[in-house]
């Protein structure tokens, strides 16, 4: 088996180019989702090589509750009263970090009382860039993988807690001593909250697809389908459990299968009316976690660890329209797009159920569902000449997200230059 993995690896190394590692990926909750794609052109022996350079950044995201909040709110604000509670390990005797937490899990819940607000801007910028390969019969492959750089950085919180006459508020003298305690508490612990700064590959994927160019019809001027389904490799860095404003780069350790489904029809000579369904399936996994300790816990930043949490991840299913007005001036076109994306949610389970209790783990918001509405908008031109054997393109686009639950709210502009290569011109 580990012959086969590394032979198909080798594979794929000969297929695609040296730098050619990058296309439109899959969806992530970090950023807006990328166009889909058209149905792919069914000419034998056709070779199409593409690179996208796309760039975005915000500083506020949409919470469980669809609403606008500062960038690392997705998850809801931070239950700092309650951070403790549950933690297994605790020292009563030596360590008064641990003697606060516990104090500050014993009064009365009030409000925002002992609750963060995080905030911290996001920068990502794409090196995408994919190849595909025509066969016969309308077979072709599919490789691809995403280039990243991201960040997050100017990270502050906001004491939400009341400042009022009422007890608790923000000058309780327990609450005082866990504010000027925090940055030891998370020492402790082996937590950083600072900036993140991560780069490289993403996920690699291969996939075999099929398609059809159906032209014979009297009342649309074409009728197009794709297929396409394959492997996506865990080949990105995966996040780690001690930063905790850490993102992956791709899907945390997670092989998967996608699939997806794409059709299209012309009329009128320049207008394309094209839909687009896809998923992706995850295979489960088993790595580190930080874990909730109590059900009333909130926001990114947990004490408790375990090595070895089995994780189930939810699957990634999609949908999308786009209208095309298809080369209305020599080879220029403009397309607007609308795609819906939604990951549901993963299921955690502990080897040590007896410390960590799975309905307890499982009510983390950062493992529930997140969906995203984005606007594709893009704009075309298209050098190919008649007879040809190589078809350059270029292309500006701006994806927006529209609305979400538990994504951060980046938008992306970029470009693409691509060519297409007809080994044979029958």
């Amino acid at each position: 088996m580990k012959r086969y993995w590394l032979f198909l690896m080798a594979t794929c190394g000969i297929l695609v180019p040296a730098g050619l590692y990058a296309s439109r990926d899959n969806a992530h909750f970090y950023r807006a989702t990328n166009f889909f794609g058209e149905p792919r052109f069914e000419k034998p022996w056709l070779s199409t090589f593409d690179l996208y350079a796309s760039g975005g950044r915000t500083s506020q995201g949409f919470n469980g509750e669809h609403e606008k909040v500062p960038l690392l709110d997705i998850y809801g604000t931070y239950n700092m009263q309650l951070l403790g509670a549950g933690v297994p390990g605790k020292d009563f005797i030596y360590n008064i970090s641990d003697v606060i937490l516990e104090e500050l899990a014993l009064l009365p819940a009030r409000g925002c009382f002992g609750k963060f607000s995080f905030d911290g801007h996001f920068n990502l910028t794409e090196l995408n860039i994919f190849y595909m390969q025509n066969f016969c019969h309308g077979l072709f492959l599919y490789v691809h993988t995403p280039i990243r750089f991201l960040s997050v950085t100017n990270i502050k919180y906001c004491d939400l807690s009341p400042n009022d006459c009422q007890d608790p508020n923000v000058n309780n003298p327990i609450w005082q001593a866990f504010l000027a305690d925090f940055n030891n508490i998370m020492n402790q612990y082996c937590l950083n909250i600072g900036s993140v700064h991560e780069s490289g590959m993403g996920d690699l994927s291969v996939q075999l697809g099929w398609t059809l160019n159906y032209q014979e019809t009297d009342v649309l001027d074409f009728v197009d389908l794709t297929i396409r389904s394959g492997f996506l490799f865990s080949t990105s860095k995966k996040q780690n459990p001690n930063v905790v404003f850490d993102i992956p780069l791709g899907y945390n350790g997670h092989n998967a299968v996608p699939i997806s489904f794409d059709a299209a029809f012309g009329t009128y000579d320049w207008l394309t009316v094209g839909g687009h369904v896809g998923a992706l399936i995850f295979f489960h996994n088993t790595q580190d976690f930080r874990v909730k300790t109590n059900k009333y816990q909130s926001g990114m930043i947990k004490l408790a660890c375990d090595p070895c949490v089995s994780n189930e991840k939810g699957n990634i299913w999609e949908i999308g329209a786009y209208l095309k007005a298809d080369h209305i001036v020599r080879g220029f076109s403009l397309l607007l797009g609308y795609g819906y994306v939604s990951e549901q949610a993963s299921q955690l389970s502990t080897q040590n159920g007896t410390v960590f209790f799975a309905p307890v783990v499982n009510s983390d918001q950062m493992f529930d569902s997140w969906n995203m509405h984005t606007l594709n908008v893009r704009a075309e031109y298209d050098f190919t000449k008649r007879n040809s054997r190589v078809g350059p393109r270029v292309t500006l686009f701006y994806d927006y997200p529209i609305s979400g639950k538990h994504i951060f709210r980046t938008w992306m502009l970029g470009g693409h230059a691509g060519i297409d290569i007809a080994w044979s011109l029958d």
